[in-house]
């Protein structure tokens, strides 16, 4: 849906919470449980928290079930008004006919904030055989409220114990991380879409209103060894439209979240092209979410990995993970990405330096760039992307204004023209200085620092993971926006924030 736009001049201040970017980590059940880091985060103006609602640790031994840890950060996230978004992952051993593998404990996601013995991790990994036994008592699988489950599903019966004991609490349920990835599942889209239907009827039967996100997708390994874009993903919706009873129930799921490392265009080529994906399967338009997205920083602890070492493909400066934060956020709102996460608070245990934080709590330049996309991005009701030669803009509309995301996409500095539409402007850099300017012959003149990051994954010469400093032009005028569209108007409306 578009909108019309009247605009009249303001002085409107800054947005201070957005609920539409969040953070993965804050805090989890099997990891930090710290008023302390809610409280910074809550300070920094995050409006979400992901984190792991790890199975194996909340049913310890079969039908013994420990909540605390979970009802902890619970508490925690609506103390501070951040919303949760928990990720229901891991099969306990004793719930798995798995045999104990060759594994290592990289099996485990370490950025899910878990270190487990290699039996632990390939049993962790495993699809629960129990799941193939019908959802409810009845022998049946249709869902209906109340309706009681068959305890012989020990995953439906996990996942119905979480829904009816944080109803209409969390933004989302996830089911499972990234199913699309064989250090974090072992079995097939097949048996994913069987772990997502049970999931979802046992949810609906407690629940009939809080969204549900299939795990969140990485992409890349089923991309890599097939060469077919968004692979994983497409064998997911073929088993799922096959299903009679799948158009019924939503295909089993309200949102498609993406996991975002390679570079921050991903957050908007590959969104659309998964939008394109559904399309073509005749599956109905879902939410996109991007709930992990960073570029791990080279020449930081904890692995201390010199910026010089050819071989750290992917890494970056803490100036350009923070110069890869604002794009990425940017560039989702351009894809009417619903929410955008970045992953993650603090290093904690994470061996690569993904976290806004250190382990010392001393911050990176990343903290400044999400304090930036919020302050100006953050309550953002309409985006485009406008992709030149040598620089990105994005255009993002709100009711206190307009800002323009500008940043050089080559090795050069660039100097560009933004149309004056007020008679002063905010000029934000990456940095966090800012200083009022003024037109000249009616546009804004700003200057772009030329990207520095040659660290693709590609290795190809010239190949910029990500773009130079960012610098934003806030225009501030008082934009409000009326239903039904303008005719021919080509702007996105972002979804509603609401659940």
């Amino acid at each position: 849906m578009g909108a019309l736009l009247i605009i009249t001049p303001s002085d409107a201040g800054g947005a201070s919470r957005s609920t539409r970017f969040g953070i993965a980590h804050v805090g989890y059940p099997g990891g930090p449980r710290d008023p302390e880091r809610h409280a910074r985060a809550a300070s920094l103006g995050a409006g979400w928290n992901r984190w792991a609602l790890y199975w194996t640790d909340v049913e310890r031994a079969d039908g013994q079930f420990d909540w605390s840890g979970a009802d902890a950060i619970f508490a925690l996230d609506e103390q501070y008004g951040l919303g949760s978004m928990p990720v229901l992952v891991g099969t306990p051993a004793f719930h798995t006919a798995a045999v104990a593998a060759s594994a290592s404990d990289r099996l485990v996601a370490p950025h899910l904030g878990r270190s487990r013995t290699p039996r632990q991790a390939a049993a962790a990994i495993d699809p629960p055989p129990s799941m193939s036994l019908a959802v409810f008592a009845d022998g049946t699988d249709a869902s209906a409220p109340g309706k009681p489950i068959n305890a012989a599903n020990r995953w439906a019966r996990f996942v119905a114990e979480a829904a009816r004991r944080y109803a209409g609490r969390p933004i989302a349920w996830e089911i499972w991380n990234e199913p699309d990835f064989s250090q974090f599942w072992s079995g097939s889209a097949a048996q994913y879409a069987r772990l997502l239907t049970v999931a979802h009827q046992a949810i609906r039967s407690q629940d009939s209103t809080t969204p549900i996100a299939i795990g969140g997708l990485m992409n890349w390994e089923k991309m890599n060894s097939t060469g077919i874009e968004h692979a994983w993903l497409r064998w997911l919706l073929a088993e799922l439209v096959i299903d009679p009873r799948a158009a019924a129930n939503n295909y089993y799921f309200d949102v498609i979240p993406f996991h975002w490392y390679s570079r921050a265009t991903d957050a908007y080529d590959r969104t659309v092209s998964a939008r394109q994906v559904l399309a073509q399967l005749g599956v109905p338009p879902k939410r996109i979410w991007i709930n992990e997205a960073n570029a791990p920083a080279c020449g930081e602890p904890p692995a201390h990995v010199s910026c010089a070492d050819a071989g750290y493909r992917g890494s970056a400066t803490v100036e350009e993970q923070a110069a890869f934060a604002l794009q990425y956020l940017a560039l989702a709102l351009a894809a009417n990405v619903e929410r955008a996460a970045l992953f993650q608070f603090q290093d904690d245990g994470h061996a690569e330096a993904y976290g806004l934080y250190r382990n010392d709590r001393t911050s990176r330049p990343t903290v400044r760039a999400l304090q930036i996309a919020i302050d100006a991005l953050g309550d953002g009701r309409l985006a485009t992307r406008d992709r030149r030669g040598d620089h990105e803009r994005i255009t993002v509309l709100s009711p206190r204004g307009t800002a323009t995301v500008l940043w050089a996409t080559g090795g050069s500095a660039v100097s560009i023209g933004v149309e004056a539409i007020a008679p002063t402007a905010r000029l934000i850099r990456q940095d966090g200085t800012e200083v009022t300017v003024i037109p000249l012959g009616g546009q804004y003149r700003v200057v772009l620092p030329g990207a520095t990051n040659l660290r693709a994954f590609s290795g190809l010469p010239g190949d910029f993971m990500i773009g130079g400093s960012v610098s934003i032009l806030h225009q501030s005028r008082t934009t409000q926006f009326v239903d039904p569209p303008a005719a021919g108007t080509k702007r996105l409306l972002l979804p509603s924030l609401g659940r």
